[in-house]
């Protein structure tokens, strides 16, 4: 009897073509749907593990970030904070340790660029990372990015989402500047960096054109040849914690940063005492990192419901096939 009213079904549906391919297409897309937002998510997740993760082949994120961007501290300063910091922690009762402290320069610039169309000044960020950092290291995945950091004063890696858009190659020169100051570099590297996933400038959250803005990564040496200061200033330090503490999550009714508060009072200490004022931001305030991570929520949270939402739709348009051909044969 079944085999019966299917065969009557795909002849029904055969006489009206349109009908027969708006279910082809629907359950088509059920499942490819299905199968694009599950990949994705995984993908996407796996991803910023490996990205954010403290070992040889991650980035490590930071955990804190204290920066004042209109002054720039010596190194004498945030030498003089961490140590403030570690004389605080120790006498604490704060559970996880301190893994590092490290000051940081990171700066709005320009890089001038010339191709074909003409001379381009585009919008930059730049960021100096010392040799052997331990947090917020550029990210250079195998298969996924090419040469290495930047380690000597005249080399910068440039963010891999630009390079294909900018014509960039391996030992290129390019100029750059910060303030006042121009200089060239030599392009030794093409990578990511956990806080530029998306490449969008501070303040925004939809990313330019391709090529519209550029982010760079030089060693604390370049940083100093660029700026003119000294190797060691810094306007941002950068605390990574042993492990991942609680924080606090925008999107959420609960309160989840008891293990970052207990942190950030160690810090608000150090501060005072080392005289320095600054703003202090968790993974959560951190505008890049808490973007996302609710891309990636999003994303596992609207797999099932979008599938399921196509099938039903399918599946209705074929219950109320059979429907209609029960009836006409009915008749």
């Amino acid at each position: 009897m079944s085999a019966l009213l299917n065969k009557r079904l795909a002849r029904s549906l055969w006489r009206t073509k349109l009908r027969l391919l708006a279910v082809v297409l629907m359950v088509f897309v059920g499942v490819f749907a299905g199968i694009t937002f599950g990949g994705y998510a995984h993908n996407l997740g796996g991803m910023y593990d490996t990205m954010q993760a403290d070992d040889e082949t991650g980035a490590n994120l930071a955990d804190l970030w204290i920066d004042n961007r209109s002054a720039l501290w010596t190194p004498e300063e945030v030498n003089s904070f961490c140590a403030a910091l570690g004389t605080a922690w120790s006498s604490s009762t704060v559970s996880p340790s301190l893994d590092s402290c490290e000051g940081r320069t990171v700066t709005q610039g320009a890089m001038f660029h010339t191709n074909d169309t003409g001379q381009h000044i585009i919008n930059s960020m730049w960021h100096g990372i010392p040799d052997g950092a331990n947090a917020d290291r550029v990210w250079m995945p195998e298969g996924h990015s090419e040469g290495r950091t930047a380690v000597a004063a005249d080399e910068i890696v440039i963010d891999a989402h630009v390079t294909e858009a900018l014509e960039l190659n391996l030992g290129d020169t390019v100029s750059i500047g910060a303030g006042n100051a121009t200089a060239d570099f030599t392009l030794v590297g093409m990578g990511y960096h956990p806080l530029h996933v998306l490449m969008a400038p501070e303040g925004t959250l939809f990313p330019p054109e391709p090529g519209q803005y550029v982010v760079g990564y030089l060693s604390d040496a370049g940083m100093a040849r660029l700026t003119g200061e000294v190797v060691g200033a810094s306007n941002t330090i950068l605390l990574d914690v042993e492990g991942t503490p609680s924080f606090d999550l925008p999107d959420t009714s609960e309160y989840e940063g008891a293990d970052i508060d207990a942190v950030k009072g160690l810090v608000e200490t150090a501060l005072a005492e080392a005289e320095l004022d600054a703003r202090v931001r968790d993974r959560g305030q951190n505008e890049p990192v808490e973007v996302m991570r609710q891309d990636l929520e999003g994303t596992e949270r609207t797999t099932v419901p979008f599938t399921v939402m196509i099938a039903s739709i399918a599946a209705i348009t074929i219950v109320l096939s059979l429907q209609r051909l029960v009836q006409s044969q009915a008749k």
